[in-house]
């Protein structure tokens, strides 16, 4: 028994200890690039998957680091302009050069806190920064929008699959034309 008191004793003076002293190393929350999910997973099968591959694959081709932030969402289910900004901050301390924004959801958050950082580069995705209250798109000098079209999509990925060596392939459209069979 007087052994389980002192491993008991022990555990509990380590977990103050880094309650104290922080058991975290700073520099392992430093990242050069940084991305903030829409609330989903980095293995939704979507935007936050599709973003931190390409982010990872890029960071370790450069020796760049990375990391991502998944916020927790309101009682509605949808990411705060509020929220965004706490996790763009703690990016912004721990040395972010670029913070990558997937989707729609954020375009009011980019508009919002990224001139309130102008050394950070953000990467807005479908989307362009506006205000809540005027969706008129906004030019800012350190967010870049990036979209995507779906039509030249659909062309890419049935070109990449005939180039992997799929030569049998199906396609639905989603325009008429004269020209499809």
């Amino acid at each position: 028994k007087s052994m389980k008191k002192i491993i008991s004793l022990i555990m509990c003076l380590v977990f103050v200890g880094c309650m104290f002293a922080g058991c975290t190393n700073k520099e392992d929350l430093k990242s050069d690039i940084v991305l903030i999910t829409n609330g989903g997973t980095i293995s939704d099968g979507g935007y936050n998957q599709s973003a931190w591959e390409g982010i990872s694959a890029f960071a370790e081709e450069n020796s760049m680091t990375c990391r991502y932030y998944q916020p927790v969402l309101d009682e509605s289910g949808d990411i705060t302009v509020e929220n965004v900004e706490k996790y763009v901050e703690l990016s912004a301390e721990n040395g972010a050069k670029y913070i990558v924004l997937p989707g729609e959801e954020f375009a009011v958050s980019a508009y919002e806190v990224a001139s309130t950082y102008p050394d950070i580069n953000f990467i807005l995705m479908e989307a362009v920064p506006h205000s809540a209250d005027d969706t008129t798109d906004r030019y800012m000098s350190n967010v870049m929008s990036v979209s995507f079209d779906s039509l030249q999509s659909g062309f890419l990925a049935g070109y990449i699959s005939v180039l992997n060596g799929n030569t049998e392939l199906g396609y639905f459209g989603q325009n008429s034309s004269k020209n499809s069979a």
